[in-house]
Formats: C-alpha cells, structure tokens, sequence
C-alpha cells in the first residue's frame, strides 16, 4: 500500500468523520428543540389568555377614563393612565413571547436557542417588574382633590404613608427582580406559575443535552 493509497483512506475516514459529526449535531439540535418547544407549550395558553384579557382590561380603563375625564378625578386618570400604559407594554411583551417561542421552534442551532431562551426570561422579568413598580397607582386611583382638602392631618399621613409603601415595595420588586436572585424563596414563591416553570424546565432541557455533549 502506497502513500496515496494512505492519504486517500484517511481522507474518506475523515469525511465520514465530519458528516457522522454533523448528523449529531443534527440530531442533538432536533431533540432540543422538540423537548424546549414540548417544555413552553404550557405557557402558550397562559400568554394568549393574558393578552386577550389585557385588551380587554385596557378598553375598560380607557372607557372609564372618558366616562370621569375631569379635574374632580385627576388622581384616577393619572392613575388608570399610568397603569394602562405599563398594562400595554406588558401587551407588547407577551405578543413578543409567542413570536419567540415560535422562532424556538425554528432555529438553527442550539446556540439560537439559548439565546431565545435568554431572552425568554429576561423580559418575563421584566413584564413582572413593571407590574409592581405601578403598585402607588392602588393607592391613588380612589383620591380626589376636594377629599383631600377635606381631611384631617392624621388622615393625610395615613393616605401618604400608604403612597409611600406601596410605592417603597414597588421600586424594591422593581430592582430585585433579577436573575441574581432567583434562588431565593421570595422569588421562588413569586414565580411559582407555570408560565416561569416552563422557561426553567426548557433552560434545564439545553444544558443537560450540552453537559452530554461536552
């Protein structure tokens, strides 16, 4: 057997090599994304639920405030304003949720689907954050300006004091809603549905199928 006979078999050895890689690859990538898609099926539900019903909580928002656009309920509109308005971001995200699970089902590498994975959580987090940094709106939205007049001081610190909670445990959900705590049991009672559960199931599903295939 001559040298050429040699190169030649190495060649054909390392052709076979690189395509049984490629099958894998294939294959690993398949089953992920059959297992991550089978994992965020059950939010679907919950995110299509969530959107139909935020159009129609934001259209009656919108409606009362038309019905009691006055000065008299300025604390109602500032109010209901503000929480439409993160009510339709939230709209927004979860429309962009469906079209990112919808791109899981189509990617190309299991690279893109750690990406969309990433993105996934970071904006479910997100949507949550948003939802308690409006938590001052709850205790402003029943004030008027002639009730107000009205009260005693003890009254107005109580009124102002509540303001001042709701608003301390917004900002404090606000900036510690984050991946870094995620291991703590506030958080874990938090996100405890099964829309959180299936991101954590699928981020699960793509590192045990990595660690595999170290």
């Amino acid at each position: 057997m001559n040298t050429i006979d040699l190169n030649q078999i190495w060649q054909n050895q390392e052709e076979e090599l690189n395509q049984s890689i490629s099958v894998n690859r294939e294959q690993i990538l398949e089953i992920t994304r059959m297992k991550v898609s089978s994992a965020l099926a059950k939010a679907k539900p919950i995110k299509w639920f969530a959107i139909g019903f935020g159009i129609l909580w934001v259209l009656f928002i919108y409606s009362l405030i038309i019905h009691f656009l006055s000065m008299e309920y300025i604390f109602f509109i500032i109010s209901a304003g503000i929480h439409s308005v993160l009510t339709n971001i939230a709209i927004g995200i979860y429309i962009y949720h469906l079209v990112m699970i919808n791109k899981i089902d189509n990617s190309r590498s299991v690279a893109e689907v750690q990406e969309r994975l990433a993105s996934l959580q970071s904006t479910t987090l997100m949507v949550n954050r948003l939802m308690f940094v409006q938590l001052p709106v709850f205790a402003t939205f029943y004030l008027t300006p002639a009730w107000l007049q009205q009260m005693s001081i003890g009254r107005l610190l109580f009124v102002f004091g509540n303001i001042a909670i709701f608003a301390a445990a917004g900002l404090w959900f606000f900036f510690n809603i984050k991946k870094e705590n995620m291991h703590k049991k506030w958080f874990r009672f938090l996100f405890n549905s099964q829309e959180w559960t299936s991101i954590e199931k699928a981020n699960d599903i793509v590192d045990q199928l990595g660690e595999k295939n170290v």
